[in-house]
This record gives C-alpha cells, structure tokens and sequence, in this order.
C-alpha cells in the first residue's frame, strides 16, 4: 500500500511539472508573437499611407485580451490598434490611433478597413484650423475666423477675434459647433458676442458687413493622408476628436 502511493507522488509531481512547463512554453510563445506581430504592424502602419510623411514619435501596438499565437499562425488578426502620442499633422502635435480590421499578415501586412482617430489638443487648435481655412480655399476672404484665437469651451471651438463696423474695431467671441458630413469639417455658430453683448445668431446673419460672417456656417475639407474620408468630429474635454475611415484596401 504504501509503496502504491510513492509511486504516484512522483508521477503527479511529473504531470504537474509537465503542465506547468507547457503553460511556461505557451505564455513565452505569446510574448514572441506579440513582439512579431507588433513590430511588423507597427512598421508597416509607418510606411502606410496614412502616417506616410509625417512626423511620427514611437509607436505602440494594442491587440487587447485576445491571444495573437494563433493569429500568427493563420496568419490574420482580426483586430489590431496603433497608436502614437504625438504625429505632426498639419504642422500641429497632435496623436493619432490607427484602427485595423481584418490584418493580412502574410507578405506586407495589409487591413481591409483602416480607422484613423487623431485628437487635436488644446493649444494646437488654432495652427490647425488656420491651416484647414487655408487649404480648403486659398482664394477666398479670411473673414473674421482668419485670425481669430481659437480655444474649448462647454464642448464646443471658441474664436474670438476683432471685426471692424463703421471705423471702430470689435471684440466678438464665437462659440463654433463642430461635426462631419460628407467628409467635410463642418463650423456652426451657436452663440455670438459682440463687445460684450450676447446677440442671436439669426439676428446676426441678417445683418450686412462682416458681422453677417460671423453667423456663416463654414464647411472645411481638411487634407487627411491617403484616401482618408472624415467620418466625425467632435469636440471631448478640452480636445477636438476627428474620425476619418479608409474602406479601400492597400492588398495587392
């Protein structure tokens, strides 16, 4: 009898060792393919469209809770995100997370949908949206946003800025609803004030001179690498948010 039961010590002590030493190999193989599979995306949403031309600081890859081993073995992972916190775009710092759906490993990685988030802090705000101005038609009158200073409030863009009626020169503030549509930056006035004086926006877009301005919605086509199309936009805490999908696929 007792020798029965020393001899099952040895062979639990086996099978346990054996588990764990699987569990080791698996957990090893895990981390290796994470490091591939990280290293490959990364460098290839570098060289990728998207961030092609940009000055880009270090990338991190995000796969979430799901393991890649086996994505690495059929040589597609379902979804992958690359983010990097501080891309100059337009001339402005601002960070950028790339989405991927349906990630061809094979050859050069490669997505099926791409989803692009940059988010546009704070200070940067006024560079980008003079940039925009700028771009989406260089020919046209500034108007009053031209040199405005642009900032956040209560979830909307803020411009304040000098307009001149009858000689004299005005303080006016514009509180700026932003969204997307048909991939363009769409600017709303929602609220305008005049040296002080809070005016109703219908009231001011009837008015002639460059205070009828004010009150214009601007519709702007911001210049996003590739083929980019602006999906939102959107203003979160004290950042502007720009969503832009890419539904062609770079497969060869």
């Amino acid at each position: 009898m007792h020798s029965t039961r020393s001899t099952r010590r040895p062979a639990r002590l086996l099978a346990g060792a054996a588990v764990v030493a699987v569990v080791v190999v698996l957990v090893v193989a895990e981390l290796l393919a994470r490091a591939v599979v990280g290293a490959r995306v990364a460098s290839a949403v570098e060289r990728s469209s998207v961030l092609s031309g940009q000055e880009v600081s270090d990338l991190h890859v995000g796969f979430g809770p799901w393991p890649v081993l086996p994505w690495l073995v059929v040589g597609r992972v379902r979804s992958v995100t690359v983010g990097a916190d501080q891309v100059t775009w337009q001339g402005v710092p601002v960070g950028v997370e790339v989405h991927l759906a349906d990630l061809q490993l094979h050859g050069t990685p490669a997505a099926a949908r791409t989803s692009v988030r940059v988010t546009v802090p704070g200070e940067g705000l006024a560079g980008l949206v003079e940039q925009v101005l700028d771009e989406s038609d260089p020919s046209a009158a500034p108007g009053p946003f031209g040199d405005a200073t642009w900032s956040v409030r209560d979830g909307m863009l803020v411009a304040q800025a000098q307009v001149a009626r009858r000689g004299i020169s005005l303080p006016v503030e514009v509180a700026v609803v932003v969204s997307a549509a048909d991939g363009a930056l769409q600017l709303r006035p929602a609220a305008v004030t005049v040296a002080g004086l809070v005016l109703d926006v219908s009231a001011v877009a009837g008015t002639d001179g460059p205070l009828a301005a004010l009150a214009e919605t601007r519709t702007l086509t911001p210049d996003l690498p590739g083929d980019l199309t602006l999906t939102s936009a959107a203003v979160v805490g004290d950042r502007l948010v720009l969503e832009a999908q890419q539904t062609t696929s770079d497969r060869g």
